[in-house]
């Protein structure tokens, strides 16, 4: 699953993995964050590291104008406050379905606006006419 998520600021690009394993290769560019079971579950947490209090303190660590970057060490410096592992699942869950909503939201938005352009397309054209009744 890709949450691709955008913010005015920066492009911010996620990938949570589902299943484990040790041959995955990733750019520099990126950093690998693990959740301990004990603390975390992985669905709460991506979403979580959007919040507004996360991305604060991950611009007072960004270094560089041209390509911000941040290291290792200073992601590790990053204080993410969690409830209970009960109260992460419901909320991943919630948050999950609202996800799927706005994807098929969004979907039928780009078919109506399809829609409506293929239909000013006949009537500037005068395919279609229109006529007053009354």
């Amino acid at each position: 699953m890709i949450y691709n998520r955008y913010n005015p600021q920066k492009l911010s690009e996620v990938l949570l993995f589902e299943e484990r394993g040790n041959d995955w290769v990733s750019s520099t560019g990126f950093a690998v964050l693990r959740c301990r079971s004990s603390k975390a579950i992985p669905e709460f947490l991506i979403y979580h590291l959007f919040s507004n209090d996360i991305n604060k303190q991950i611009n007072t660590l960004i270094s560089g104008s041209n390509y911000p970057a941040i290291s290792s060490g200073d992601i590790k410096k990053i204080k993410i406050p969690v409830p209970s592992i009960d109260e992460q699942i419901i909320i991943g869950h919630i948050l999950g379905n609202m996800d799927k909503e706005l994807k098929a939201l969004k979907s039928k938005l780009k078919k109506t606006k399809s829609i409506k352009q293929g239909m000013m397309q006949e009537l500037l054209t005068g395919k279609t006419r229109l006529i007053e009744s009354g």
